[in-house]
Formats: structure tokens, C-alpha cells, sequence
């Protein structure tokens, strides 16, 4: 460990970029990471839980209407789709917008789930958010580590002003510790970029007073609530505009 903390330094965050990020990335490496996704979720970012105490047990206060939830760069929609089941199962009504900026990305989600009832996949990005209003919910999944510190508070701002009901924000959170963790469980997956983007999405991951920080600059400090969870997540769940209290 100590070793370790020579090299790297998890006390501000890195700056350098993913492999995926790269538009011109290898296509059939990218689509390998997508399908990966779908473990690496289900093992590391407990959307299940997450989703079910901000969403599911939200909508079932009023079980008679549609909700709208956008699932802000949702890969291969693996849990769009997820979500979709859910809500069905206990018979409430909901449909997903799943937008991702890349392209690629869209189609292989397209090609997979484009014809799962209620899920609409686009090609767009965050500040796109207002298009689609109205939105009760608004969700992001690994997505947070990927951006600059520069476009966090808008962000941030975007989201609290599209989402009537709860924005939920799922990411890591950087510590040596989750570091040297998924040095173990990245080495299973082979033949594309999710053991070394594994490892960058932690050192570009934030911390608890950094999210604090960029909140403030968003001027929605008070509508935000920040969580920790062990043994590597971050949870970010902010009031929606129509909520005059934290979630």
C-alpha cells in the first residue's frame, strides 16, 4: 500500500483522460466494455438498491400517474432496462429516455434493447437535458469521473433544474483502497478498456467535500445531499426543482 501511495496520489484528482474517451478508440475494444458493464454494475455500483429507495419507492407514493426518468450516459442500458422491469413488476408506470454522446455507443444500445417498452435511446448529451422535459427523474451511473472540473457545477445546475421530483447521482469514490481493489477485479475482464479505464475512473473520481465544492458553485448546496457508501461509492441525490427539501 505504501508503495503504492508513492506513485499515486488519491489526495486531489487526476486529470488525465480514458481510453474510451477517446472518439477515435477502438470500436470493437469499446462495445467489449459496454457488454462488460453489465457485470462490472451489477458487482461494484449497487443501482439496484440505489434506484429502489430513490425511484421505485418514490413513484409508488402515487402509483396512478407516468413518471419520466432520464438515464444520463446509459451505455448499453442495462439498467435502464433493469429499471423498466421493475417498475412493471410492481405496477407502476414509467418510461426512460437513455441518452449517451457517443455515437457507437447509441447504436450497440439500439441494436440490444430498442424495442423494450417505454425505453427511448438518443444520441445527446448532459446539457441536453431541458430538451427533454418534463422529467421527474433525472439518474447518471459512472458517468460524474468523466468530466472536468470546469463543467461540474453546470452540470450539477442542469440537472437539479430539469428534474421535478430527484437527480441521482451513482459514482466512484477515489481512494487507494477501492484502487488496489479493483486491481484484483479488473485482471477478469479481458479484451478491452475496463481494467486500465477501471483504474483511471478512480484516481478521476471525486471526494465528499469536492462534490460539496462544486455544489456551491452550482448554488444548490442546500438541495444536495452527498453519501459515501463502502466499500468505493459515491452517492449524490439532489431535491428536484418542484422539492423544497433535501431527498
Amino acid at each position: 500500500m505504501s508503495a503504492m501511495r508513492d506513485r499515486l496520489d488519491f489526495s486531489r484528482r487526476w486529470l488525465g483522460e480514458e481510453l474510451m474517451d477517446d472518439p477515435a478508440c477502438d470500436e470493437a475494444k469499446l462495445l467489449r466494455t459496454i457488454r462488460q458493464f453489465t457485470t462490472i454494475n451489477r458487482l461494484v455500483s449497487r443501482y439496484r438498491s440505489i434506484l429502489y429507495h430513490t425511484v421505485l419507492r418514490d413513484m409508488a407514493k402515487d402509483p396512478k400517474r407516468t413518471y419520466h426518468l432520464i438515464d444520463i450516459g446509459a451505455g448499453g442500458c442495462d439498467i435502464a432496462c433493469w429499471l423498466l422491469r421493475q417498475a412493471k413488476r410492481r405496477s407502476l408506470s414509467l418510461r426512460v429516455t437513455a441518452i449517451d454522446g457517443d455515437p457507437r455507443t447509441v447504436a450497440f444500445a439500439r441494436s440490444q434493447c430498442g424495442v423494450v417498452a417505454g425505453l427511448t435511446i438518443e444520441h445527446a448529451y448532459l446539457m441536453d437535458l431541458p430538451q427533454f422535459a418534463p422529467v421527474d427523474y433525472v439518474f447518471s451511473n459512472h458517468v460524474l469521473h468523466h468530466l472536468p472540473d470546469a463543467i461540474i457545477p453546470s452540470v450539477f445546475a442542469v440537472m437539479q433544474a430539469t428534474a421535478s421530483r430527484r437527480w441521482i447521482v451513482s459514482d466512484l469514490y477515489r481512494s487507494p483502497w477501492a484502487y488496489l481493489g479493483f486491481q484484483f477485479l479488473g485482471r477478469f475482464f479481458r479484451g478491452s478498456f475496463a481494467f486500465e479505464d477501471g483504474k483511471r475512473s478512480i484516481r478521476r473520481s471525486l471526494i465528499i467535500s469536492e462534490v460539496d465544492h462544486f455544489a456551491r458553485l452550482a448554488g444548490i448546496f442546500e438541495k444536495v445531499q452527498v453519501r459515501r457508501l463502502m466499500p468505493g461509492r459515491l452517492l449524490i441525490t439532489g431535491a428536484g426543482h418542484c422539492r423544497d427539501t433535501t431527498p
